[in-house]
């Protein structure tokens, strides 16, 4: 196996020839190196959307508050909330 690239320990350069499995010290340092610049990444646009997200939310709740729109609470129907309204009009009407 011919590995070309830099050394993830010294910083060197590399270029040899070498049996894969004397490569693979440095082959997994290497991937692990890359992953937590992946992590990194991904970390740092998990942030900005939470922080988009936010100015967001920011604007539509300033954007109520300039139409004077009044915040609604929604209570959801339950399956079993229909059922006990249903036996209850069932009651009421015999």
């Amino acid at each position: 196996m011919h590995v070309r690239g830099m050394n993830p320990n010294t910083g060197e350069d590399v270029d040899h020839w070498g049996c894969s499995v004397t490569w693979l010290p440095m082959l997994t340092i290497e991937n692990s190196q890359q992953q937590r610049h992946t992590s990194a990444a991904v970390e740092s646009f998990r942030n900005e959307v939470v922080k988009a997200n936010e100015q967001n939310r920011d604007l539509y709740i300033q954007g109520l508050i300039e139409q004077k729109v009044l915040p609604v609470n929604v209570t959801p129907l339950t399956t079993q909330k229909l059922l006990e309204e249903e036996n209850n009009n069932e009651n009421d009407n015999s």
